[in-house]
């Protein structure tokens, strides 16, 4: 190549099928490349480079089919050093129906993700560097149920709502109180104490309850070994990635579209208009509502409360708050016995 740039090598079969590709940025310089077939077929090779592109078509006598098919990158040859290797190989592998897979293509330095439960052959279309699993904890298994991760600027957030420890019903009663108590078992409240609505919202957790009656900003609390109820400053760092404009030392809605970049898309989980929902950041926030702190429910489909771990006076706390008529995101502080969602941030 006479100049760095964009590098696509494609190889396709002699029905059309794309059987094996390397994409990648690299430098000027002559590059090689070593194709195994692995059948007597015939094969074409199609480069592109910039807005350039070349066909070539290979011929395989089969001879080496005991060694299997291959697309390996050898590096760069004369001048530069070898840059890396790419091996992409068809294999199979085992899994028993109802298993949860976990799909991951890489990309040009991106990565994208997702899991699914496949039931027949399926196209999947890999959307990079929006929303991708976080790479160390793709798939996070806690207390029975498996949670979903998401890497968003340098935070590695799980992307579903806690759902943790023992249901106790919400007795609306009037005034400020806890149905929840210390006793060595995490407590949550299910919207409405139906326990179908945690299965699909999450758990909503009194502030105690949630940092396991320790308080403290960044406190573990209810949430995996290596994981920590997100400050504060560190519901800023997310909100601030995704819109500059977003403040994050007042107490009211701020930004631009940091809220609709969080919201989950369509209307499954929200009411109408849902506005500016388009998930752009991979964070899936759902409309799960709350329990107010006289202990009634409501919200649902309509507002995302998410509580921080940092403390604004000795019975409030600060939250983020997404509604379904707003883009933008709410920063305030309420009643400790306010029952929120549960992100969990990864330490």
């Amino acid at each position: 190549m006479p100049a760095s740039g964009q590098v696509t090598i494609s190889v396709y079969d002699q029905n059309g099928s794309a059987s094996y590709t390397f994409t990648d940025y690299l430098p000027a310089g002559t590059h090689s490349f070593r194709f195994h077939s692995g059948n007597a077929l015939v094969y074409f090779v199609h480069a592109v480079w910039r807005s350039q592109s070349r066909v070539l078509q290979l011929v395989s006598t089969g001879w080496e089919s005991k060694r299997g098919s291959s697309l390996r990158y050898l590096g760069q040859t004369g001048n530069g050093p070898l840059l890396r290797n790419d091996v992409s190989t068809k294999s199979y592998f085992y899994f028993s129906p109802g298993d949860t897979l976990l799909y991951l293509g890489y990309a040009s330095g991106y990565i994208a993700g997702f899991t699914g439960v496949p039931t027949t052959d399926t196209i999947h279309t890999f959307i990079f560097g929006v929303g991708h699993p976080c790479l160390q904890n793709p798939l996070l298994s806690y207390g029975g149920q498996l949670y979903q991760t998401v890497q968003i600027g340098t935070q590695c957030w799980m992307r579903e709502n806690l759902n943790i420890g023992t249901m106790v019903i919400s007795a609306n009663t009037g005034s400020a109180h806890s149905d929840c108590s210390n006793n060595g078992i995490i407590e949550k409240y299910c919207y409405n104490n139906e326990a179908a609505n945690c299965s699909v919202y999450g758990g909503l957790y009194d502030w105690d309850e949630m940092t396991g009656y320790t308080g403290g900003a960044g406190v573990q609390g209810i949430c995996p070994p290596g994981w920590h109820i997100p400050t504060d400053a560190e519901w800023c760092t997310l909100t601030k990635y995704l819109d500059l404009s977003v403040n994050c030392n007042g107490w009211s809605w701020s930004g631009t579209n940091a809220g609709g970049k969080m919201k989950e898309s369509g209307f499954a989980h929200w009411h109408a208009p849902n506005t500016a929902a388009t998930n752009l950041s991979g964070f899936t926030a759902l409309g799960a509502g709350f329990r107010d702190n006289i202990g009634f429910f409501d919200g649902l489909k309509l507002d995302a409360y998410f509580w921080s771990s940092s403390e604004y006076a000795l019975t409030l706390s600060i939250y983020r708050e997404l509604f379904c008529s707003y883009a933008q995101v709410n920063r305030y502080h309420l009643n400790k016995n306010t029952g929120f969602s549960v992100r969990c941030l990864r330490d």
